[in-house]
Formats: structure tokens, C-alpha cells, sequence
């Protein structure tokens, strides 16, 4: 019996062996472990390789402690051209899983280095967003056109290019940005020192992933430094104390960055290519916190610009102080914002045109409430209208504006519309005129606030306005140019306005800015 529970036993697990297929030896023809029972390697990377094309080989290696036994093999390695190379590492072991690794080989030629490095130190040109025509130079005037009209003057010397008080907007916030960008010009201005300074230190050291670290001096003042090719990208830091730069600009995307920070208090972050701009400032000016930010993009078929501007004031605040948006073409420069000139007004939008190639005022739309009633209003320039000659405005405490035209000794009169509203009139606005005030070789621009008057007619009046006028002053007769220009983009831009102005919020902006580069703590 015993005999037989022992043949039984056997039986079964040979049986059992058979099931398993594995008893004892693996079950493997090259005598191999199973895939289950390899170890995997640990701690092996490759990483890119950056160098400088001096006609010598270049590779790149895997990195980390290889276990005795094992083998590792290259494709695409070992190359001698400028070019950019994928490589594939693979690292083989019989104890171990097969590991495939890949990494890129970057060999640049030295100008192509330099270029990267010239890009980087190019200063950021918001200002090259608005037609040049509506630069603050090309709106200078020697002479002020005419701001007294308390005595009668031709339409004629009204001035036909100012800022009106929405472009005023775009305005004050450029000028903010360009004098942050100012403070760091030493740093942009020294580019061919950078340059030089670095190419030595690249002929002495092919291999680019050794950074250069030191101290240069760029026009009399001296910075600590550091600058690094990695890959595509190209990384200049510079600072002594005072301001410190952080510039990136990336060969392959275009792209261009930099952040500047000012010991006091400013702070200016930018991103840019050749067709965008995003543009960030965080000021303290009095103990109140200013955060300003520019977005710019231009279509590169047409070279139509697209902009939106914002500042935040005050300390831990999201509240938003103004905004603006931009549309440029290459006939008209459109500003919406909603800028108050008066508080009893509540502004949905406000849009200023200006004519791109000259600058010339052309008129402005604005949706606004009066007294809980909407209105819609178009403003004309008296230059644009046929049948006003001259103009006089007196303003009396009692009766407020009082309109002469033509030199009648009438006063102008406005015809009443729905709730007494006025179909039309002449109002004094406020505008800005430019001048050039000249220090040496220094040259800088005021803007002088000034009132001129101005048509206004409410939208749905428009058809009717010659009859309106004429019938109410019997010595005019006044036509309204082509409003088209004004009123064509008004709904779209003020719709896409009102959706904008509030998507941005100032933690957003303060992120974007975010904060210094370890190198310089």
C-alpha cells in the first residue's frame, strides 16, 4: 500500500511539473532569464548635448553607474556637422531589462550662437504695435493749435491729431512699460561686449553645457553674470545690486523672454515673438501697488494688430482700474475703452479712430447711460463738417456751454429727441495735444490737456441730422461726413471688450512676472 501512495505521488508531480512547464531549469531555448526575474537598471539618464561646431567629433553619454556586465550601444552619436541629432542609447545587461534611452545632440555653428544672444538682448518694442503715426514724436507740434475759443476761430485751426482720452489710456500704460524697459538699457545696449565677452569664453570651451560665470562690465557699470547655450535655448543673467536681468531667447520657436527687476520696486516680465507681445510691470509708486500688463499680437499675413491693455492699483487688490482694447489696420487705429470724462456717466464703451497713416482724429462712438437712459452717440470732428466754418464756445456758471457758429451772434441750438434728450450739439472735449521739450541731446514729450468743440449725434439720428440742424439754425447747412469709419466696428469691438476686460485678474499678472532667478540670492 505504501508502495503505491509513493508511485502515486510521483505521478503527480511530474503531472504537475508538466502544467507549470517550469520545474527546476526556465523553460527558455537561450537558456535566458524570464523577463519577470530581470532586474531593471536604476539611476542611468541622457541627457542633451550642447556644443560648438569646431570641426571635431562630438557625442553624448549616458551618465550613472553602469553594473558590471554591461554594454552600451549608440545611433545617430559621434557627429562632426552643425545640425541638430536625435540619438538613441541603448544599455544591455543579461541580468537586467534592456533600457532604450534618447536624448538630442545640438552642434552649433558660433554665429548662430550669437544671433540666439543678439535676439536675447533685443529690447521689446511695444510701441512698434500702433501705427507709427500715432507715435508721441510723429504727434508733435511746434506750436499749439487752438485751445481759446471764447472769441470766434476757424474750424480750420482746430488741430486734427491729438490723443483723445481713450487713447490717453494706451498711453499711460506705454509709457509705464517703456520706463521700466529703460532702466535695464545698460544691459541691452552692451550687446556686442556681451557678445564678445562670451565668444571668447566659447572658443576656450566647445563643449556648451559649461556656462560662463563671472564678472563683465558693460558701459563703465559692473555685473556679475552668467551665460549658457542649453539645447535650443540661450540664457544670458546679469545683475549687480541694483537691476537685475534674466534674458532667454530659444533658436528653434523664435521666442524671446526676459525679466528685469529694479531695486525699487519695479519688476517687468516679457514674452515676444516676431508677431506677439505679452508685457507685464508691477510698480509702487506713493505706497499704492500698479500692476500694468500689454498683450499684442499681429497677424502676420495682413500686419492687422490686435491689443488689450489692463492696470490694477492698489495693494492686494483684483480690482481693475482701466483697460483698453485695440484694433490697428492699415486705413484705422480703433481704441475702445471706458474712460470717464464726466462721473455721471456710466461708460459700457468708448471708441476713439484714428486714421493710420497720418494720425488724424476721425471720430468716436460711445454707449453710455445717463440718468438710468442708454444712449448710443457718434462724435464728429467740425473739420469733417461741411457747413461750419468757425466756431465760438463761451461757458457760463448758469447756463453752462454757450455755441456760436458761422459768427452769427445766435446761439447754436440742439433739437430735443426722446426724453428730452438732444438729437445733436457741440460740446467742448477733452483731448491732448503733444509738444517736445529739448534738454541737450534729450528729448522728451508732454501732453498738453486741452478742450476742443465737437459734434455729437446720437446714432439713430444720423439720417435725419441735416434736417435737424437746418431747422433749428436757419443760417447753417451743416452735412455729416461718412460715418461708416466710426460706427463699423463698434458692436464687435465693444462686445469683445466687454468680455476681455475683466478675464485678466491681477494674480494672473503677478504670476506671469513671477519671481527672481536663483542666481541672484
Amino acid at each position: 500500500m505504501k508502495k503505491l501512495l509513493v508511485i502515486l505521488f510521483v505521478v503527480l508531480a511530474l503531472s504537475l511539473c508538466g502544467v507549470l512547464v517550469a520545474c527546476g531549469e526556465p523553460n527558455d531555448s537561450t537558456g535566458g532569464n524570464d523577463d519577470d526575474t530581470l532586474l531593471q537598471f536604476s539611476g542611468i539618464t541622457f541627457e542633451d548635448g550642447t556644443f560648438v561646431n569646431t570641426g571635431a567629433e562630438h557625442s553624448i553619454e549616458v551618465q550613472g553607474t553602469l553594473p558590471q556586465g554591461t554594454t552600451v550601444s549608440y545611433v545617430g552619436n559621434h557627429q562632426t556637422q552643425t545640425g541638430v541629432y536625435n540619438v538613441t542609447a541603448t544599455v544591455q545587461n543579461e541580468k537586467y531589462q534592456t533600457l532604450v534611452l534618447q536624448a538630442k545632440l545640438y552642434i552649433y555653428d558660433l554665429a548662430d550662437i550669437l544671433q540666439a544672444m543678439h535676439e536675447a538682448l533685443a529690447m521689446p518694442q511695444p510701441w512698434s504695435y500702433l501705427p507709427e503715426s500715432l507715435y508721441e514724436q510723429s504727434l508733435v507740434y511746434d506750436s499749439l493749435p487752438s485751445t481759446d475759443f471764447t472769441t470766434n476761430v476757424s474750424v480750420g485751426n482746430i488741430g486734427k491729431t491729438f490723443i483723445g482720452v481713450q487713447l490717453n489710456v494706451v498711453y499711460e500704460l506705454m509709457q509705464g512699460v517703456q520706463s521700466a524697459l529703460n532702466m535695464s538699457n545698460v544691459v541691452f545696449a552692451a550687446a556686442d561686449t556681451i557678445a564678445t565677452t562670451y565668444q571668447a569664453f566659447v572658443n576656450s570651451n566647445p563643449n556648451l553645457e559649461e556656462a560662463f560665470e563671472g564678472e563683465i562690465t558693460l558701459l563703465g557699470v559692473k555685473f556679475s553674470a552668467l551665460m549658457k547655450m542649453d539645447g535650443t535655448v540661450f540664457t544670458l543673467l546679469a545683475g549687480n545690486g541694483t537691476v537685475n536681468v534674466e534674458l532667454q531667447a530659444d533658436i528653434d520657436s523664435g521666442t524671446r523672454e526676459g525679466r528685469i527687476q529694479v531695486t525699487d520696486g519695479v519688476v517687468l516680465k516679457y514674452a515676444a515673438t516676431d508677431n506677439s507681445l505679452q508685457l507685464a510691470v508691477q510698480t509702487t509708486v506713493g505706497g499704492v501697488g500698479y500692476v500694468r500688463q500689454v498683450l499684442f499680437t499681429r497677424d502676420s499675413q495682413s500686419g492687422d494688430v490686435a491689443g488689450h491693455l489692463y492696470e490694477f492699483m492698489g495693494v492686494g487688490t483684483t480690482g481693475l482700474k482701466t483697460s483698453a482694447l485695440i484694433y490697428s489696420n492699415s486705413q484705422y487705429t480703433y481704441i475702445t475703452a471706458n474712460k470717464r470724462e464726466s462721473d455721471d456717466l456710466i461708460i459700457n464703451a468708448y471708441q476713439e479712430v484714428y486714421r493710420s497713416s497720418d494720425g488724424r482724429f476721425v471720430g468716436a462712438e460711445v454707449a453710455e447711460t445717463v440718468e438710468l437712459v442708454d444712449f448710443d452717440t457718434i462724435w464728429v470732428p467740425l473739420y469733417d463738417i461741411s457747413g461750419i466754418d468757425s466756431i465760438k464756445v463761451i461757458v457760463d456758471e448758469k447756463e453752462g456751454e454757450l455755441v456760436y457758429v458761422n459768427g452769427s451772434s445766435e446761439q447754436f441750438v440742439a433739437a430735443k429727441g426722446l426724453n428730452l434728450s438732444r438729437k445733436y450739439d457741440i460740446e467742448l472735449k477733452q483731448v491732448y495735444y503733444v509738444t517736445a521739450v529739448q534738454d541737450g541731446d534729450n528729448v522728451t514729450y508732454q501732453r498738453q490737456q486741452a478742450y476742443i468743440p465737437m459734434m455729437f449725434v446720437q446714432k439713430k439720428f444720423i439720417s435725419s441730422f441735416t434736417d435737424d440742424v437746418n431747422g433749428k439754425n436757419s443760417y447753417i447747412n451743416a452735412t455729416l461726413p461718412l460715418t461708416t469709419f466710426i460706427t463699423q466696428y463698434f458692436e464687435s469691438n465693444m462686445d469683445t471688450y466687454l468680455q476681455l476686460k475683466e478675464v485678466v485678474t491681477r494674480d494672473e499678472v503677478l504670476a506671469f512676472i513671477g519671481q527672481a532667478n536663483s542666481f541672484f540670492d
